[in-house]
């Protein structure tokens, strides 16, 4: 398949020492041949660079290992291999992550017989536990996500992240067009979808091409997600009502759960909405819950 276009596969490692080796195993696996791996490592404190730089001496096709200085956060760390990537189509997988051997050559048939107006082509995922073990579900069973959206799929994002990162094959010159990661936020895809959402369209695969892995100490394990959500509904907000009655919720939720966070990132804005203002005077008054909860309705009409 010399004549197929270049797919730069970048993997970002950080204290994966444990999966690691299996993550890279997959790479190597794939049917498509034309690939040139970035290896990233985030300062990691473990054996990971050891490890790697082993099964590179292993690996025979292009293949270049970054090792940050120190720790720069995930999404640093892409935009420093994403911009020595050549490739025309780009993906990315965490290395405790795992990708099935035909992933790449589905989806640049995909994407090489699409229109001008896709940027990009996602599956659906396994979920697997930290010992590799299948769960129960996959990765869009549980998100909040009707189907299998593709074409124009800004409006269905606003309910959920439901693309799974490590699935994706995008086109280099859509990433271009949109820009970088933002390195504010904490974690970089769902932005990215929404900036590319907003200008192209996404195809869906039904060919299971990744296995996810979730870990009982993990940043989707961990973080509160309607802080950077918060934060990234915030940049793309434009008068958009969709994007208002999600950040409505978000707040009405952190109301319920006394997220300080939500609400000063909130009360940093500009944003005027006179519901999410009112739940924002209630959480500074300390107005208890269930009486916050039953002026809502009446302040509301």
């Amino acid at each position: 398949m010399s004549a197929s276009p270049l797919v730069s596969v970048v993997a970002i490692n950080y204290n994966f020492e444990k999966y690691v080796l299996e993550a890279l195993e997959s790479v190597r696996q794939q049917h498509y041949e034309n690939i040139e791996l970035i290896i990233i490592d985030d300062h990691s404190t473990d054996n990971s660079v050891a490890l790697i730089k082993y099964w590179m001496s292993t690996y025979t096709g292009p293949c270049r290992l970054i090792v940050n200085e120190k720790n720069l956060g995930v999404c640093a760390t892409l935009n420093k291999a994403f911009t020595g990537a050549t490739g025309k189509y780009i993906a990315a997988i965490a290395t405790d992550d795992i990708w099935l051997p035909d992933k790449t050559t589905i989806q640049v048939q995909l994407l090489e017989s699409a229109g001008q107006d896709v940027c990009a082509v996602y599956s659906d995922a396994y979920l697997i536990r930290e010992d590799g073990s299948p769960r129960d579900k996959r990765f869009m069973e549980i998100r909040n996500v009707k189907g299998f959206p593709q074409g124009e799929i800004f409006e269905a994002l606003l309910t959920d992240n439901f693309i799974p990162a490590m699935s994706v094959l995008l086109k280099m010159e859509c990433f271009k067009a949109v820009g970088k990661f933002d390195e504010q936020l904490v974690y970089e895809d769902y932005d990215m979808w929404l900036r590319l959402a907003r200008k192209y369209k996404f195809l869906f695969s039904d060919y299971m091409s990744v296995k996810y892995r979730i870990k009982d100490k993990s940043l989707s394990t961990s973080i509160i997600w309607e802080v950077p959500n918060t934060k990234i509904l915030l940049k793309h907000l434009d008068g958009h009502p969709l994007v208002l009655k999600k950040l409505q919720e978000i707040a009405l939720k952190a109301y319920r759960k006394d997220q300080k966070k939500v609400f000063d990132i909130l009360s940093a804005t500009s944003l005027h909405d006179p519901y999410i203002r009112r739940l924002l005077l209630f959480h500074r008054w300390r107005i208890p819950t269930p009486i916050g909860l039953r002026l809502l309705p009446s302040l509301s009409s």
